[in-house]
C-alpha cells in the first residue's frame, strides 16, 4: 500500500511533472517534506530536473509577514516590562516567571484564532453588553453562563478579586506588547499568524512569486494538515479564491470513513469541504485491509523499551526489517523520557537509526547536573565570610556521572571520606577548591552577587563543552569525558541556552533578578534539542507530532497509556474553558480530536502494529491503557470485522535469590584471629563487654565487626543522633565531675558543690556547646566552636535538662558521697579465667564509679561501691531471670543489665575485694527516660532488687563462662541470629540478604 505522501508525490509528478519547480508544497513539519521530497526523487529516477519548494507552514508564515520570530527569552522580559509598567507593581520578575508562559499561551492563541482581543478581554459586568459582540447565538450563550456564575457570591471570591485585576488590563497589555513587537520588527507565533492573515483578508499578501521557489512561484500545495487554526484556514481561503491554491488530506482510514463519530473526524470533513482537492490523487481509494494489530502490556516503562527491542529483533530475523536500512519501521514515542533507553535497547543488526524527535534538556545528564548546582548555590549561606554548601548537594555533585568522569576518582574520594571523617554538615567553598582541580573550582566557587550567576554558568559550560569534545575517533581515549557526542550535544546547546539568556538579561537592563531568579527562569528555559540527521534512512524514532502524514509498515507505539496517548495536558491559561469556546478558540476537545487523528491515520496503512502500555498502578498513574486500544477492542471490532487485536501480558522472570544461611567455621585465619582475644596471643586485642552483648545478639555479626573488623563508613549526620546525644551527656557530666576532683584521686561531693554547679551561670550550657564541637561537629579547636542551632539546639537543651536533672537527682539522694572515676578505664592485663583453661583479654570503660551510703532493703544505711552505667535509650531494669541476658530473643532490651554486671565482674578482677576495702558493689543504671519519674531505679532479677553485685555474682559468672566457652569453641561456627528483630539496625544485614522490615 503507497504512503500518502508517495500518492501525492505520484499524483504532481504525472499531472504537472514539467511545472514543478513553480509549485511551493506546504507541510506541517520539515519531516513530511523531507519524505515528500523523496518520493518524487524515487518517481523522477535518472531524469534531470527542477525541484519545488519544500516549507513548512511556519515558516512560510514568516516568510509571508515579512517578521522576525522574537526569542522566547527575550518575550517574557519584554513581557515583563509592559506588564510592571500597567500594574505599577514591585512584582518579582522571579513571581513573574512562574505564570509568564501562560500569558504568551494565551496571547498566541487569541492571535491564532483571529479572536477579536477588546470583545474577549472585556470585563461584561452588564450582560446586555453580550448583544453587542458579533458572534453567534450559541457563542453568546456560552460567554453568558461564565459572566453570570462569576459573578455570583461564593468562597472563592478573593481569587476572583485577583484574576479581575488581571483581566483588566489584558487587553491593554496585549495591545502593547503587539506595538512594541511590531516597531522592532519582530513577533510571537501567534502574532505573525494574524499578520499574515489580516493581510490576506485586506488582499494585501505579497504575490506568490515572492516565495523563494527554484523559478517563478505559481501555485501553493498544502498537504497532510488536520486541525488548522483560523488563521491558517483564512490563508487558505486566501489561496483557494484566487486559484493558487491546491489541497490535499488524509482521510482514508476506515475508521474516520466508516464511523462519523470518530473523533479524528472532528476537523478533516469540514476542511475537505471548504478546501477540494484539484487532482485525485493516484491510486486513491478507501483503505478496506486492517494491520495485524498486537497489545502488549508491560509493568514498567524501561521493560516497555526492553520489549519494544525484542519485537524489532524478531522482525529483523524474520526478514521483515532490511537491517541495512530500516526505513519502513517507526518506533513512536508518546512519553519523550523513554528516548534514551529506547536507543540503547535497538539490535546491533539496525545500522542506521533516526531520531526524528526532540528531546527535552531537562532529561539529560547534563540537565540533571545543573539542577544539582542550582540547589548548592540556592541554599548556599555565608558563615563569618565563607561560602558553605550543604553536605547533600555537594555529594550530590561529587556523584554525579559527569563530576565522576572529569575528576580523578581518588580526590574524589578523599574529599567526601574527609567530610564524612569530619561530620560536616556545611562544607566550605574553601575546603572543595582546595583540591586544586579546575572543574571543582568553577562549580564550587560562590556567588558573591547576584550580576555573577551569568558568568558563573558561562565558565562551567565552557570547561564542560570543551571537556566533552571529540574531534576524531582516535582521540576518544584521550578526551577527558569518554561520553562524546549525546553528552557533547547536550552540553552545546545548554551553553546555547545560557548565553542567550545572558545576553537577553544584558539588553533588558531595567530588570533585576537574584541569583534564585536566574536559576528559576533558566530552568523553566530547558529547550528540547532537535536531533538533525538523515530521515530517509534507518529505522525512525519519533514524537506522535513526528509522525503527521507520514507511513510505515511496521509501527511501534509505547506508553499507549490513557493520559500519555492521548495526552491529557492542555496548556494552561488565564482563558477560562467558557470563554474558549465561546470564542472558538482551541479546548480540550481539540486535542482529543487532533490526538484521535494523529492515531487512526497512522495505522491505517501499516501491516503490523504493536501497542506497549505500563499496566503499573503507582500514585496518580493508573495502569490504564489507551482509549484507543479500548476503541480498537470493543467498537472497531464490531464496525470494522478486519480489525483484530491479539493481547498478551509481559511477565518477567523476576527471581528472588534464595537466602541460604551463612556459617562461618572457627578454623584457619578465622580461629588464629579469635585466638588474639585470649592471654597468650602475639597479637593482643581486648574484648568488651558490648562485643559480647553483641554476640549474645547474633555471633555472625560479632564475627564481622569485632574479629574480621568491618566498620561502617563514617556518615555525615545532620542533627544529634542517639549516639552523639549520649556522648555528649557522658563527657559532659564527667567534666563535671572531674572538675570537682581537681585532679585528686577522688572529692567528697556535697549539696553545696552541686549547687554552686547548677547556679553558675552558662557553666553547664558552655559544657554541651563545647561537646556538641567536640563529638558532633568533630572540632577540636575552640576558637573555631559553634553553638548549636535549629533542632540541634533543642537537643542541646534536652541535654542541659538531663545534666541538671543527675546533678539534682544526686545532690537530693546521696551527698554527700565519694566521686572517684568517670569513664574509667580498665585495660592492659585484665584477663578474665574461664573454667576450660583459657583466659580472656578484656578492656572496659565504666561511665561513673563513686561511694554513696544506700538504703537497704531492712532499712540500714550501708556503703556501696556504685557502678554506674548511663543509658539515654529504652533499655530495661527488670529481668524475670538472668537466662534472659543470655538468650538472644531477650537479650537486646536486657543488654543494659548485662553491661553493667560485666563491668562489676571486670572491676572486681582489676580491684579484687580485700581486708583493706571489701565494700560491695552496686550496678546502677541511670536511665535518662525516666530521668523526671525515677533516674536510678534498683535494678531487679526475679522481682528482687541488685543491692549488692555478690548477689548475682554466681549465677551471671556461671552464665558468662558458659557463653565464653562457647564463642571461643572452635567447633561451633558463627551464626546469623534466629531472632529477625535484631535484624532490624543491623550495619551487616545487606550482607545477609534477611528481609527485614524497614530494610
Amino acid at each position: 500500500m503507497k504512503p500518502f505522501l508517495h500518492q501525492v508525490a505520484e499524483t504532481f509528478y504525472r499531472n504537472e511533472g514539467d511545472n514543478l519547480q513553480h509549485i511551493a508544497f506546504v507541510f506541517p513539519n520539515r519531516r513530511s517534506g523531507k519524505f515528500f521530497q523523496n518520493y518524487l526523487t524515487q518517481l523522477a529516477g535518472n531524469k534531470p530536473q527542477f525541484s519545488p519548494r519544500i516549507i513548512t507552514i511556519n515558516s512560510l508564515m514568516t516568510e509571508l509577514a515579512r517578521m522576525q520570530p522574537i526569542d522566547r527569552i527575550d518575550l517574557i522580559f519584554t513581557l515583563y516590562e509592559e506588564y510592571i509598567k500597567l500594574r505599577q507593581t514591585n512584582e518579582s520578575f522571579d513571581h513573574f516567571v512562574s505564570w509568564s508562559e501562560m500569558l504568551i499561551a494565551d496571547f498566541d492563541d487569541v492571535d491564532k484564532y483571529m479572536v477579536d482581543a477588546r470583545q474577549l478581554f472585556a470585563n461584561i459586568k452588564d450582560l446586555k453588553d453580550l448583544e453587542q459582540l458579533y458572534l453567534e447565538p450559541e457563542q453568546i450563550e456560552v460567554i453568558r453562563q461564565f459572566w453570570t456564575s462569576f459573578f455570583l457570591p461564593d468562597a472563592d471570591s478573593e481569587k476572583k478579586v485577583e484574576f479581575n485585576s488581571l483581566w483588566s488590563i489584558m487587553y491593554t497589555l496585549y495591545t502593547n506588547i503587539q506595538q512594541r513587537l511590531s516597531n522592532e520588527g519582530v513577533g510571537y507565533e501567534g502574532m505573525i499568524f494574524r499578520k499574515v492573515a489580516t493581510l490576506a483578508q485586506r488582499d494585501e499578501l505579497p504575490p506568490l512569486a515572492s516565495l523563494h521557489c527554484t523559478s517563478h512561484c505559481e501555485k501553493i500545495v498544502f498537504v497532510g494538515f488536520n486541525a488548522i487554526t483560523e488563521a491558517e484556514r483564512i490563508l487558505m481561503q486566501y489561496f483557494r479564491k484566487s486559484g493558487q491554491g491546491d489541497f490535499y488530506w488524509d482521510y482514508y482510514a476506515p475508521t474516520m470513513q466508516y464511523d462519523d463519530l470518530n473523533r479524528a473526524n472532528y476537523f478533516i470533513k469540514q476542511n475537505r469541504d471548504q478546501f477540494p482537492s484539484k487532482h485525485t490523487l493516484v491510486g486513491e481509494q478507501v483503505i478496506t485491509s486492517a494491520p495485524r494489530m498486537t497489545v502488549l502490556s508491560v509493568s514498567s516503562g524501561i521493560g516497555q523499551v526492553k520489549q519494544a527491542g525484542e519485537i524489532l529483533q524478531t522482525l529483523v530475523n524474520e526478514g521483515t526489517i532490511n537491517t541495512e536500512n530500516a526505513i519502513n519501521t517507526a518506533i513512536v514515542l508518546p512519553d519523550e523520557e523513554l528516548l534514551m533507553p529506547m536507543i540503547y535497547s535497538i539490535p546491533e543488526d539496525i545500522k542506521d537509526i533516526n531520531i526524528t524527535m526532540g528531546y527535552s534538556l531537562r532529561n539529560t545528564s547534563v540537565a540533571s547536573f545543573f539542577d544539582t548546582v542550582f540547589k548548592l548555590q540556592r541554599h548556599c549561606r555565608w558563615s563569618e565570610g565563607r561560602a558553605m554548601y550543604y553536605h547533600t548537594e555537594v555529594e550530590a555533585i561529587l556523584n554525579h556521572r559527569i563530576v565522576r568522569t572529569l575528576v580523578d576518582m581518588r580526590n574524589i574520594e578523599a574529599i567526601i571520606a574527609s567530610m564524612n571523617s569530619n561530620n560536616m554538615a556545611y562544607v566550605s567553598s574553601d575546603f572543595l577548591t582546595a583540591h586544586r582541580h579546575p572543574f571543582l573550582q568553577l562549580v564550587f566557587a560562590p556567588i558573591a552577587h547576584d550580576a555573577e550567576a551569568g558568568n558563573y554558568m558561562e565558565d562551567i559550560l565552557q570547561y564542560l563543552v570543551d571537556a566533552t569534545y571529540d574531534a576524531s575517533a582516535e582521540q576518544q581515549d584521550e578526551t577527558p569525558m569518554n561520553i562524546r557526542n549525546l553528552e557533547h550535544e547536550y552540553a552545546y546547546h545548554y551553553s546555547n541556552m545560557v548565553s542567550r539568556l545572558n545576553d537577553v538579561i544584558a539588553s533588558h537592563e531595567g530588570v533585576s533578578m537574584n541569583t534564585n531568579t536566574y536559576f528559576t527562569l533558566l530552568g523553566k528555559l530547558s529547550l528540547s534539542i532537535p536531533f538533525v540527521g538523515e530521515p530517509l534512512s534507518g529505522l525512525q524514532v519519533m514524537g506522535v507530532l513526528e509522525t503527521r502524514a507520514l507511513d510505515f509498515d511496521n509501527i511501534i507505539i509505547l506508553s499507549m497509556n490513557e493520559g500519555t496517548f492521548p495526552t491529557k495536558s492542555i496548556s494552561a491559561g488565564f482563558i477560562p474553558y467558557n470563554l474558549r469556546k465561546g470564542f472558538k478558540m482551541a479546548t480540550t476537545e481539540h486535542q482529543d480530536s487532533i490526538y484521535a487523528y494523529y492515531f487512526y491515520r497512522l495505522i491505517a496503512r501499516a501491516k503490523r502494529v504493536y501497542m506497549l502500555y505500563d499496566s503499573r498502578t503507582t500514585g496518580l498513574k493508573r495502569g490504564e491503557m489507551s482509549r484507543f486500544v479500548y476503541q480498537l477492542k470493543h467498537h472497531y471490532a464490531h464496525l470494522l470485522p478486519q480489525y483484530k487485536i491479539e493481547e498478551y501480558a509481559v511477565a518477567h522472570d523476576v527471581s528472588i535469590d534464595t537466602v541460604t544461611p551463612i556459617s562461618i567455621p572457627k578454623e584457619g585465619g578465622v580461629a588464629q584471629r579469635l585466638r588474639q582475644f585470649l592471654k597468650d596471643s602475639n597479637s593482643p586485642r581486648p574484648l568488651s563487654a558490648s562485643s559480647v552483648k553483641t554476640y549474645i545478639n547474633c555471633p555472625l555479626q560479632f564475627y564481622l565487626q569485632h574479629v574480621e573488623k568491618m566498620q561502617t563508613d563514617d556518615e555525615i549526620s545532620e542533627s544529634v543522633d542517639s549516639s552523639a546525644f549520649g556522648s555528649i551527656y557522658h563527657n559532659v557530666m564527667a567534666d563535671i565531675y572531674d572538675e570537682m576532683k581537681a585532679g585528686k584521686e577522688s572529692v567528697t561531693v556535697t549539696r553545696e558543690i552541686i549547687d554552686e554547679v547548677l547556679n553558675r551561670e552558662g557553666y553547664i550550657e558552655g559544657k554541651i556547646d563545647e561537646h556538641f564541637n567536640i563529638i558532633f561537629l568533630r572540632r577540636k579547636n575552640k576558637e573555631r566552636f559553634i553553638k548549636p542551632t535549629g533542632k540541634n539546639q533543642i537537643v542541646a537543651h534536652t541535654i542541659y535538662l538531663y545534666v541538671v536533672r543527675t546533678l539534682e537527682y544526686d545532690r537530693d539522694m546521696f551527698a554527700p558521697f565519694v566521686y572517684e572515676h568517670s569513664e574509667m578505664r580498665l585495660d592492659g592485663d585484665l584477663f578474665l579465667p574461664l573454667k576450660n583453661g583459657k583466659e580472656v583479654r578484656f578492656k572496659a570503660l565504666i561511665d561513673r564509679v563513686d561511694r554513696a551510703m544506700i538504703t537497704t532493703p531492712d532499712k540500714n544505711k550501708e556503703e556501696r561501691i556504685r557502678i554506674i552505667d548511663y543509658k539515654t535509650g529504652k533499655d530495661e531494669v527488670k529481668c524475670s531471670n538472668l537466662e534472659n541476658i543470655f538468650n538472644s530473643p531477650q537479650s537486646s532490651k536486657l543488654g543494659a543489665i548485662f553491661q553493667v554486671l560485666m563491668y562489676c565482674k571486670l572491676y572486681r578482677i582489676k580491684y579484687p575485694a580485700n581486708g583493706s576495702d571489701n565494700t560491695p558493689l552496686q550496678p546502677l543504671i541511670y536511665k535518662l527516660r525516666t530521668a523526671f519519674s525515677d533516674l536510678a531505679p534498683t535494678l531487679s532479677i526475679e522481682k528482687t532488687g541488685v543491692n549488692n553485685y555478690d548477689d548475682v555474682k554466681e549465677e551471671y559468672e556461671e552464665m558468662l563462662n558458659k557463653c565464653l566457652e562457647e564463642l571461643f569453641d572452635e567447633s561451633i561456627p558463627f551464626v546469623q541470629t534466629d531472632n529477625i528483630k535484631h535484624c532490624e539496625h543491623c550495619n551487616f544485614k545487606t550482607i545477609c540478604k534477611r528481609q527485614v522490615s524497614g530494610s
